[in-house]
């Protein structure tokens, strides 16, 4: 998504801040207008007062603006916001839109103020403020969420022939059910597009389904979409580049905003219920029908990375959008069976875990896997990902972390039931969810020093 200020506006010296105005815009098209207005209580009072009535329940009313530097706070301020719809694709619907605001300045005397709320990348904008000119750029972090998007991508799928859908390397149930899924949405409600998913196939996905062969004149002139990849180098198939046009649809923090059009939704308890959102534009703009094949994978996907619903990322929504899901025809059981049933190898190699992670005083905890031990019990590191979560029965446990032994790598899988770990995760080249994200490593000094990182944060939280 293009970001940019709708007006651009210089920082005038002297006074406090009056508005800031921001403007979202999807395909270099305005869609939304936003416009802050930060006033002091007896200019709020006499506004109210001129307009016979009380200050609108839209707005952000009467939050303390933070010293962050010295960790004073300074006068109160009412803060009220105004959301202006200026255009969208079709009739302008505001229940389309919904924003999430957090606001880090510099005034002129060189202090700096927060509102915070939210976890917002960064947009440039422009200050409006009294007194003399002067020109400045401020960084303004937003985070927001423009559900017409979604439209934007169905208009976008219409007019391609060909689309080829991509997920990530090492993929999981929601890597298969968001991208496969897609597939088989599209493929039924256009019978004439050649819809086809790339990616080196991993047999422990044997019993969701297979990708497509996809040769390289497939890419030309195409549509290519990548699903549940945060970063593009994790996306398998390197050839996504080769396409027409980049669509990327995610639920992982937006730390690479690559694509012609991103929507990501960290809200989302996975990528395969944002594709289910999607889908239910489709059904009611472009009457989409959802065929049995989709729901099966979309369902896999939500469960996959929801762990049967038990992680925090489990939503009232989620369960809302399962309970769609298995109105289709397809067999839960079976699914669930190849989902979590686990041959006797791999049953040893979880018995060694439980009997050889070390946990500290503070909740953290950790497990070396070294070859020699993968070797003893006939499983390979892929193998591994079935048993991540294992150690979170551990009473008093807060986090961990297992270490896989590759030939060139060590593979960190990180957990957690409270403190957030993705930061820790980017500490060492990787990434993921606050409760749940992996890394690499490539000495086993490296990975003493992410045991030791995780042992810091139990130790705070």
């Amino acid at each position: 998504m293009q970001q940019a200020p709708t007006k651009k506006q210089p920082l005038r010296k002297g006074g406090a801040v009056l508005w800031v105005q921001a403007g979202f815009f999807v395909e270099k098209r305005l869609v939304m207008a936003v416009r802050l207005e930060i006033m002091d209580d007896q200019r709020q009072a006499k506004n109210d007062k001129d307009a016979g009535n009380d200050v609108s329940d839209d707005g952000l009313e009467n939050e303390q603006l933070v010293d962050a530097e010295k960790g004073n706070k300074t006068a109160e301020r009412n803060l009220s916001a105004a959301c202006i719809p200026v255009f969208a694709h079709r009739q302008p619907r505001a229940d389309l839109f919904r924003f999430i605001v957090k606001i880090e300045y510099s005034r002129n005397d060189n202090q700096k103020y927060e509102y915070e709320h939210g976890e917002p990348p960064v947009m440039q904008i422009y200050f409006h403020c009294n007194g003399d000119d002067q020109k400045m750029r401020m960084d303004f972090p937003v985070h927001w969420r423009i559900e017409a998007m979604y439209s934007q991508i169905i208009d976008t799928i219409k007019q391609f022939d060909t689309i080829i859908i991509h997920r990530h390397v090492r993929p999981d149930p929601d890597a298969y059910g968001s991208q496969i899924g897609l597939k088989y949405i599209l493929s039924h409600n256009y019978p004439n597009k050649r819809v086809l998913a790339a990616g080196e196939h991993d047999y422990t996905m044997d019993f969701l389904d297979f990708p497509d062969m996809v040769e390289d004149a497939d890419f030309e002139g195409a549509l290519v979409i990548v699903t549940d990849t945060a970063n593009k180098d994790r996306i398998d198939d390197q050839r996504y580049h080769s396409g027409a046009k980049l669509v990327k649809i995610d639920h992982h923090p937006n730390d690479d905003n690559y694509g012609d059009i991103c929507q990501v939704d960290t809200q989302a308890s996975s990528s395969s219920e944002m594709i289910y959102e999607l889908f239910t534009y489709g059904q009611a703009e472009e009457n989409w029908a959802m065929p049995d094949a989709g729901a099966r994978l979309l369902y896999a996907g939500i469960i996959g990375d929801t762990g049967r619903f038990l992680f925090p990322s489990t939503t009232q929504k989620t369960f809302d959008v399962a309970g769609e899901l298995i109105k289709y025809d397809f067999d839960r059981n079976e699914l669930h069976n190849g989902m979590y049933e686990m041959d006797r190898k791999l049953l040893h190699l979880q018995g060694y875990m439980y009997q050889n992670f070390q946990i500290d005083e503070n909740g953290a905890a950790f497990v070396k896997i070294t070859q020699d031990i993968l070797a003893k019990f006939d499983v390979t590191p892929t193998d591994t990902s079935l048993l991540v979560g294992s150690l979170g029965n551990v009473k008093g446990i807060k986090a961990w972390v297992i270490l896989i032994e590759e030939d060139t790598e060590i593979r960190v899988r990180l957990r957690s039931k409270g403190p957030v770990i993705n930061t820790l995760a980017k500490e060492f080249g990787g990434g993921g969810h606050p409760m749940a994200s992996g890394a690499v490593a490539y000495s086993w000094d490296e990975a003493d020093r992410v045991i030791q990182r995780l042992e810091e944060i139990c130790a705070k939280a």
